[in-house]
């Protein structure tokens, strides 16, 4: 092939490919190919390096919230475990949690993070917070919040927060703290919580007349009546009974119920401001009048104890309290305490179960009509009791040490001289409203007990409300168990 073949034939193989690379179409085929391949994996690179500091970020502002997290609840005492690659629980370390406690929250936080499980960005923080708060009490609390991650700020911003459930356990084992415990295992304990219950369910209901027949036919509490424990209360759940639909009450912690008790699950400051304070040295007597109320005597003798600023204790019979509701009434408008002498003044051992209770619960029905509470004392007839009549009556029975003998003598001065004769420091003086010679003797009562540095008192003041159900009192300082 000759030299001027060849150079023909460079010249125009050069010129063929200057005039593909030319061609409109071979470009845009190399720009398809240099977009589909060349800059994908550009931005996949430049993709990744971005996940990989959004990440970083990320793993940063949750160890921060974390961090937080601890320094808020649990101060130096937590522990952080991780249950998922984007949720984390604080719990405390080495605090026994009742299984039963923690299954709950297991469950709800599964539910809550169901409910919040829209985008890959979305991370949990759930906490179970211990803290004691009494000697033999603890509080749990548990709790979530959703974090969103906000790529702009660099940031979780929180979303929504949920408070799961706050439980109480015993501060030494972790056990739940039943009525049980708290009541001391002690069936007396259940009777007061009965009492309390009774005044509760009236004081809130619309119609108390309705309910007041179901309310005081309410069997005896068991262990497992529900009695739910709170630091501030307690909540009873009763059944139906009758007209009485299945209702909760809360019964806040007082004096009265504080005898039911174990304090080592109450606040401390709480707990000693229901204690008794002791004050040496001091003198009181307890006024008791039984029998009443009587229109004859019953409204002079309320006269000479408003001229003398004393409060006394009346033991009605229901059949004069359902008789005479106005004079029932006027006794506790006037500041004086009422119990129960029951419906007849029947002598109780000697009459069956069934007799006791009508006998007792006609006599509560007659004092509430008239003035809206129930009574919480009962002093039997005669002062005559036994086990059968205590568990009926689910109360302190109230005796007595000082006997006037007004109903022997009726004699004023043989009244007073008896008194004189018999006293004896914090003791419960029986006398009895519906004798005439009494309302004579009472204004030279009064006046000698004052002159000795007496105190006149109720019966729970004197007591300092801590008289228990299934104990009889002869005074301040002579409790019985009744068995």
């Amino acid at each position: 092939m000759s030299e001027k073949f060849r150079s023909h034939t460079k010249k125009t193989t050069s010129k063929q490919a200057v005039a593909f690379l030319t061609n409109k179409w071979t470009f845009i085929g190399l720009l398809v190919l240099l977009l589909g391949i060349i800059l994908p994996a550009s931005f996949y690179l430049i993709a990744t390096v971005n996940q990989e500091t959004i990440a970083k970020q990320q793993a940063a502002a949750k160890s921060q919230l974390i961090s937080q997290a601890k320094q808020s609840y649990f101060q130096k005492e937590s522990a952080i475990q991780v249950t998922d690659e984007k949720s984390y629980a604080v719990d405390l370390r080495d605090t026994a949690i009742p299984s039963n406690i923690k299954e709950e929250i297991t469950s709800q936080f599964q539910t809550i993070t169901k409910k919040w499980n829209k985008n890959s960005d979305n991370f949990w923080l759930s906490y179970i917070h211990v803290q004691s708060y009494a000697p033999n009490a603890s509080k749990v609390q548990a709790g979530i919040t959703n974090y969103q991650w906000n790529i702009r700020k660099k940031a979780f911003i929180q979303q929504q927060q949920k408070k799961i459930k706050t439980s109480y356990i015993q501060a030494q084992t972790g056990a739940p703290i039943t009525s049980q415990l708290l009541l001391q295992n002690n069936e007396q304990n259940l009777a007061v919580i009965r009492t309390l219950t009774q005044q509760a369910l009236l004081d809130q209901a619309s119609n108390p007349k309705s309910i007041l027949d179901a309310v005081l036919a309410i069997p005896a509490f068991t262990w497992q009546t529900p009695i739910t424990y709170s630091p501030k209360e307690l909540t009873v759940t009763v059944a139906k009974q009758g007209a009485l639909e299945e209702t909760t009450v809360h019964l806040p912690y007082t004096a009265q119920l504080a005898t039911a008790l174990d304090l080592s699950y109450l606040d401390p400051s709480l707990a000693q401001s229901l204690t008794p304070k002791n004050e040496e040295n001091q003198k009181q007597i307890a006024l008791t009048f039984d029998d009443g109320p009587d229109p004859n005597t019953t409204p002079a003798i309320l006269d000479i104890l408003k001229a003398n600023n004393v409060h006394a204790t009346f033991f009605q019979l229901g059949s004069n309290a359902e008789r005479y509701p106005t004079l029932v009434k006027r006794v506790t408008d006037e500041g004086h305490e009422i119990g129960s002498h029951t419906y007849h003044h029947y002598k109780l051992p000697s009459y069956p179960l069934a007799t006791i209770q009508k006998e007792l619960t006609d006599t509560d029905k007659a004092i509430y009509l008239a003035t809206g509470k129930l009574p919480t004392l009962v002093r039997p007839p005669y002062g005559a009791v036994n086990a059968a009549v205590a568990q009926t009556a689910g109360r302190p029975i109230i005796q007595w040490d000082v006997d006037s003998r007004d109903w022997a003598s009726k004699d004023a001065e043989k009244t007073l001289t008896q008194i004189q004769q018999t006293i004896i420091d914090n003791g419960i003086i029986l006398m009895h409203d519906i004798q005439p010679s009494t309302v004579t003797a009472l204004p030279k009562i009064i006046h000698w007990l004052k002159q000795q540095g007496y105190q006149l008192v109720t019966i729970d003041q004197l007591l300092q409300s801590q008289e228990k159900a299934y104990h009889e009192y002869f005074s301040a300082t002579d409790e019985r168990a009744i068995s």
